[in-house]
């Protein structure tokens, strides 16, 4: 009797065992859910929700339905913070610390998976001095050091971005990410650890102001290779250039540009968050092809300040350094349109191959110069080689330039001087040009150095008596300017920089002035100098 007394009791207790065990287990859900609430509810800046847990405490598993993880009203009326909105079906944690969970409030999770969650990112542009750039890391948002994380994969994920203001967006349609070792510690600053990354996006685009569409086929991020490999970039303007007009209140450049490849070597994403640098040992871009237009029947307008590539770089708001851009396959071709209409004209700059080093802003005792060395071929025929040296300092700091001419028909001197003198080259041979300038952001001095012979010249159709008027101008241009023959010169020329324009232009009108110094006589140069007055005082008018 007692030994039955004695089994009914361990009955007893091994049934009030299990059903306790059987409630816990029932309850572990809302248990851990409350655990998930109170974590969450510690995160400063943003309000996360969601719907229900599933638990499987022997799996060590958890799934959370329904996130949505949105910026409070602190962040979104902050002038400076961007923020974002995350929401997702399904959230899997994988080898969850449920014991740390409950007890202490930590999250200890080895792998967190989310497939197809829709991402917004929000930002604010704003004009910042040097002074109130901020390079330091990334502070911790309160709560972070309540996570610990050791793999992260986001799947078929939708990406927006666009400004606070309702200016430019863009959209990512698919995102793929990896992340593994990840470490995050937390004391006063945010330290973020991570041994291997894999990024994959597609089907980007982006609408910039005023009409233009930025789209990217693909872009791939790897580390720790830390490399970026951007393929199929395209700029689109949403006008053509005969109508472009109608949409701008002052004569502007239309640009589209196509770039097949573009690879960025030595670019990591984490020492950008951490260090606040873009920073890159080499960006390599293949299969440039750009194309400008600019219509010089639009009103002028209000020209805002070119400045110079250096002073451009010390100004931006965002520091980077950049050890070697190289541009290989690339093509540029201008078009512009006269002042008094018709069709376009058009230079074209193919075979490109330059390299750009010194490019960065990075605050030291001593930038390096920016350098920019290229090649190129001008409308299928000459080719030109280009060296420019720009100190990274003021405005007034020394520019340095050479530019080598050769292989040129006497036609390609035509784009130089038919703007100012309605010239055209019929024939002649061109052996070399060489121009030498240097300067500053002001104003600038130097020589070409021309080597033709055998130029012949006749009047443009829109001089009136082009025809009798040619054989006069053949008297007065020089055929020939050779070293070894009598009357050789060279050009020596002075030009002031119009600061609305590319320093591009500036080397233009230098190489243009020198051109014109050798190849019309003093009376005729005196005569060009006096319509460029007439043309200046009746521009301010």
């Amino acid at each position: 009797m007692a030994t039955h007394r004695r089994h009914r009791k361990w009955l007893w207790t091994a049934g009030i065992l299990l059903v306790l065990l059987v409630s816990a287990y029932l309850a572990v859900d809302r248990i851990v859910g409350t655990a998930l609430h109170e974590v969450a509810g510690q995160v400063k800046g943003y309000r996360i929700d969601f719907g229900s847990v599933d638990v499987a405490p022997l799996r060590r598993i958890l799934r959370i339905h329904d996130l949505e993880v949105h910026a409070d009203s602190s962040l979104q009326d902050s002038l400076n913070a961007d923020h974002f909105d995350f929401e997702a079906d399904l959230v899997r944690l994988d080898d969850v610390d449920l014991w740390a969970l409950i007890s202490d409030g930590v999250l200890h999770v080895r792998r967190l998976q989310v497939d197809g969650p829709v991402m917004k990112h929000f930002f604010r542009s704003l004009k910042r001095s040097d002074a109130d750039r901020d390079t330091t890391d990334v502070e911790a948002p309160a709560g972070m050091g309540l996570l610990r994380l050791d793999t992260l994969l986001i799947r078929n994920a939708t990406l927006q971005t666009r400004q606070d203001s309702g200016g430019s967006s863009a959209r990512v349609e698919d995102m793929d990410l990896f992340m593994g070792g990840l470490t995050v510690h937390v004391d006063e600053e945010l330290a973020l650890g991570i041994r291997s990354t894999r990024l994959h996006l597609a089907g980007i685009e982006a609408e910039l102001e005023p009409f233009y569409t930025l789209t990217i086929d693909s872009l791939r991020m790897e580390r720790p290779a830390l490399r970026t490999l951007v393929q199929g970039l395209h700029l689109t303007p949403q006008v053509g250039p005969n109508d472009y007009g109608q949409h701008v209140d002052r004569q502007i450049e239309l640009y589209q540009v196509d770039i097949d490849s573009l690879q960025l070597d030595g670019f990591g994403l984490v020492r950008y968050v951490r260090d606040g640098v873009l920073r890159a040992d080499s960006v390599r871009m293949a299969g440039l092809v750009a194309s400008i237009h600019r219509d010089k029947t639009i009103p002028l307008g209000d020209q805002p300040r070119k400045p110079l590539p250096s002073e451009a770089l010390l100004a931006l708001e965002k520091h980077l350094h950049i050890g070697l851009l190289r541009i290989d396959r690339g093509e540029l071709h201008y078009h512009e349109k006269p002042p008094k209409g018709g069709s376009y004209g058009e230079v074209a700059f193919t075979d490109i191959a330059a390299t750009a080093t010194g490019i960065g802003n990075v605050p030291r005792d001593s930038l390096p110069d920016l350098v920019l060395t290229g090649d190129c071929r001008i409308n299928g025929q000459g080719r030109a080689h280009l060296d420019l040296r720009l100190p990274m300092g003021p405005a007034h700091s020394p520019l340095v330039s050479e530019i080598t001419l050769y292989e040129l028909p006497a036609t390609a001197l035509n784009h130089l001087t038919n703007e100012l003198v309605h010239i055209d080259a019929v024939e002649g041979t061109i052996h070399g040009v060489a121009m030498q300038l240097s300067g500053d952001d002001h104003a600038a001095s130097g020589v070409v150095d021309i080597h033709y012979e055998n130029l012949k010249v006749a009047l443009s159709d829109e001089v009136k008596h082009a025809g009798l008027l040619s054989a006069a101008a053949n008297l007065v241009v020089r055929a020939h300017n050779m070293p070894d023959r009598p009357g050789y010169r060279n050009g020596p020329f002075r030009v002031v920089r119009d600061q609305h324009k590319s320093v591009f232009n500036y080397l233009w009108i230098g190489l243009r002035q020198g051109l014109l110094e050798v190849i019309l006589p003093e009376l005729a140069q005196k005569e060009l100098k006096k319509k460029q007055e007439r043309g200046k005082k009746h521009h301010k008018h």
